[in-house]
């Protein structure tokens, strides 16, 4: 019996596919090859609203990670109302990190009215979840 080895593999050799354009079309975020759920309605809100805070000025390292966990956040959320799971933890938390992005446009001391960008977000996950089928 002769022994065989194990073929090698040169990894100068392999070469890797261009990521596909992210479907947001977001300058903030990286894409995502292989993305299989298309983007949901807080996510859309979510992220046309980091992009703006980010056009203010642009983020810290620090300030991109709260936007990447938004950003989940908000993929959460989707996910959660498509199958009719609560969403208040993850609609919570989303909420705190836009107010914490938006910094001192807050106005903790007004009538109570969200900002624009904020009050999208919260309108969003204010719609009921559709039930599949309908």
């Amino acid at each position: 019996m002769t022994a065989t080895t194990a073929p090698t593999l040169d990894l100068g050799e392999l070469q890797t596919a261009p990521s596909a354009p992210d479907p947001s079309g977001s300058q903030l975020f990286a894409p995502e090859p292989g993305r299989f759920s298309p983007i949901g309605r807080a996510e859309a809100r979510a992220i046309a609203t980091l992009e703006e805070l980010h056009g203010r000025a642009a983020f810290t390292p620090a300030q991109q990670l709260l936007a990447e966990t938004a950003r989940s956040l908000a993929q959460n959320i989707d996910a959660g109302n498509r199958k009719g799971r609560a969403i208040g933890n993850e609609a919570m938390q989303l909420a705190a990190i836009v107010e914490q992005l938006m910094g001192d446009g807050v106005d903790v001391e007004g009538e109570g009215e969200l900002p624009d960008e904020l009050a999208a977000i919260v309108a969003a996950m204010a719609t009921p979840p559709r039930q599949p089928g309908a």
